[in-house]
Formats: structure tokens, sequence, C-alpha cells
């Protein structure tokens, strides 16, 4: 049997008593704090009051005086001040281990649930693959990523992939959103990317695209829509004279596939629903 299940079998058969242990563990704990005291504590024979010193960086000699009626007190005052030391320590080292990478799965979770569009969330993870994920910047802690560090990145990033304005802005989105998303969290206390000033020298312009290559020229249908009938009657495959149907109704691809033989009314076609893509985050 192994160990948990021994602990387990134990707990259900009454061989431990939960409460009982919880308190020798809470004893232990209180006299490891107060192992870890330096200053003495001490009973004023005058007042009768109890005293000690707590170690505090934001006084000159580096400590401040305590006092409490009972011996009882001034040490629960000890204990709680190295507990509380002990769980801020505990808190920084993990905040020192969080990285972009390790915080982009909790911030796509978070971007999911603000947007209807899951393709919004597709296309931040394809730029996580594209950008981010063989970047060194994606395994250093957020807690160091100042101005300078992330200045360099982005100087970085535009010159390795010859970015235009429109790329980089589309690309900086995770870094940008994901160190807000940081702040709030208070993982860190600032976003220095918002400083960050980008030599705009540096951006390639962005081409626009010509309407040519854009939309499909009148002596273009017939030979796409003939070549469409053709496939049809090759393969009998009623996919093909979806091309025909839109070049003829104006239909989007979504539109087009959603519709359904109740949606035909005589020679009308009432075109009353779309077919969303949803993307599923692995």
């Amino acid at each position: 049997m192994k160990q948990d299940e021994l602990l387990k079998y134990a707990i259900e058969n009454g061989m431990i008593d939960i409460q009982s242990l919880q308190e020798n563990m809470n004893k232990v704990q209180y006299q490891k704090y107060l192992a870890m005291h330096s200053y003495k504590i001490w009973e004023n024979k005058t007042t009768h009051l109890w005293y000690t010193y707590l170690p505090d960086s934001t006084k000159a000699n580096g400590r401040v005086l305590k006092k409490r009626k009972t011996e009882k007190e001034i040490k629960d005052v000890v204990a709680e001040f190295y507990e509380k030391g002990e769980i801020e320590s505990d808190k920084k080292k993990k905040e020192e281990l969080i990285t972009l990478r390790k915080l982009l799965p909790e911030w796509l979770e978070f971007k999911a649930v603000h947007t209807q569009s899951s393709s919004y969330v597709k296309r931040i993870s394809s730029d996580w693959f594209r950008y981010y994920d063989k970047s060194y910047i994606s395994d250093l802690p957020i807690i160091s990523l100042d101005k300078p560090e992330l200045d360099k990145w982005a100087h970085l990033m535009i010159k390795e992939h010859s970015l235009s304005k429109k790329q980089f802005y589309n690309m900086s989105i995770i870094i940008r959103q994901g160190l807000d998303y940081a702040v709030d969290r208070q993982l860190i206390e600032k976003n220095y990317f918002k400083d960050v000033v980008i030599n705009r020298k540096m951006l390639k312009k962005d081409i626009k695209k010509s309407d040519e290559t854009q939309v499909f020229l009148t002596n273009e249908q017939p030979r796409i829509e003939a070549e469409a009938y053709r496939d049809y009657n090759e393969t009998g495959s009623v996919t093909a004279l979806a091309i025909p149907l839109a070049f003829q109704t104006g239909m989007r691809i979504g539109e087009l596939v959603a519709i359904k033989s109740t949606d035909i009314k005589g020679k009308y076609l009432h075109v009353q629903r779309m077919e969303v893509k949803e993307f599923e985050k692995r």
C-alpha cells in the first residue's frame, strides 16, 4: 500500500487525530519563528510590560521597539512578524519564476472571456508561435522586464522580422496586454513597455494591396464559374456549385454554408444565419 493510501486509511479509521496533528504542527511552526528572532525578550520589572525589538529597515538603527502586556502576547508578535516575512518571501520567489511563457495560458483565458470572436484568440496564438515562442524574452522573469530590456527586444524584433507599423502593433499585443494583465494581477508594479519609444524609421511602410488583387474582374467571373460547373459535372460534388452561387448572390462563405432547404421560399432565398468557426485553445 502506498504512503498516501496508508494516510487516507489511517484518517478514515480514526487512527490519526487531524485536529491534534494540526495543533502540533502549529506549535512546531511557532517555535521555529521564535528561534529566528535574534533580539532579547524581556520584562520591565517596574511596569511589568514585556519588550523586544523587531527588524525594521526604515529606522536609523534598523530596528523598532515593541511592547505587550504579557510574555505570550510579545511572543505572538514575534511569531507573526516572521510568519508574514516567510509568506512574503515565498510569494516573491514565485513571482521571480513567472515568465511570459507561463503567464500566456492564463492571459489567453482572460482574453477569451472578453471577446465573442475565437478567431481573435487564434490570431494571438499564431503570433505567439511566430514571434515569441523561440524568443529569449519569453523565458525571462517578467519582474526583470525593465524599459532598456524591452526597448532592445522590440527593436530586435523589428529588424529580425522586417516589421511594418501595423505588423509591429499586432505583434506587440501579447507583451503589451500581457504585462498590463500582470500589473492587474499585482505580479509586477508597472508595465515598462508603455515607456518604450520605437524608432519609426526602422519600420517598413505598410503596402496597400491593389484593388485588382482583392476582387474578381468581370472577365474572370465567367471562366471561374465554367470551371466550377465542369468540376461538378465530373465529380458530382455540389461543393463546386458554391462558387457560382456566391457570385450570383454575393453571400459570404459563412452564410453560404449555413443555408438550409427551409430557407428557400418559392423563387426567394432567405439568408438568415451564418456559420462561425470556433478556435479551440490547446
